[in-house]
């Protein structure tokens, strides 16, 4: 972790804002997870954004909702991955139940008119990631991405590698 951030503290000498975020692994057990959190503890005044990561299929968002709240406690601010394997279900739980404020993905949030109005509405910014999208076989082709669509929809959207 001391190379981690020296490595952040010299990026920062070259005018670049550089933040880990630390996240919860959904096929771990919720316990790993607050394990995970007071890991995090020493870097607090480092870390800004606790999220949620990994594979979505048989793990929602719920399933992690005691350590979204104690990290809401903590002043962290809240981030997960939801709606690139994971059914238009998991993005709704990333918003309602954690409280979550960006989303990583949300390519599914495109079946659900109701849920891009959320999207929409309350400018809860994606971050879409083609090439995860490519290797985990959402998509069949780089062109098949929803950036696109997203945006025209006026979602708020970021392309990441």
């Amino acid at each position: 972790m001391r190379g981690l951030f020296r490595a952040f503290r010299e990026k920062e000498d070259q005018n670049f804002k550089v933040r880990p975020i630390v996240c919860f692994l959904r096929h771990l057990s919720k316990s790993e997870a607050f394990e995970t959190l007071e890991l995090a503890d020493p870097y607090r005044d480092a870390i800004l954004v606790v999220g949620l990561d990994s594979s979505e299929v048989r793990h929602p968002p719920s399933k992690f909702r005691n350590v979204f709240e104690e990290a809401r406690w903590q002043g962290y601010r809240l981030d997960a991955l939801a709606g690139e394997e994971g059914p238009p279900q998991y993005i709704w739980e990333a918003l309602n139940v954690l409280g979550v404020e960006r989303l990583d993905h949300g390519n599914r949030a495109l079946e659900n008119s109701t849920l891009m109005n959320r999207l929409e509405r309350d400018r809860i910014p994606l971050t879409m990631c083609p090439l995860s999208n490519l290797k985990l076989c959402v998509v069949h082709t780089l062109k098949e991405q929803p950036m696109c669509q997203m945006l025209d929809a006026r979602i708020v959207a970021t392309i990441n590698l």
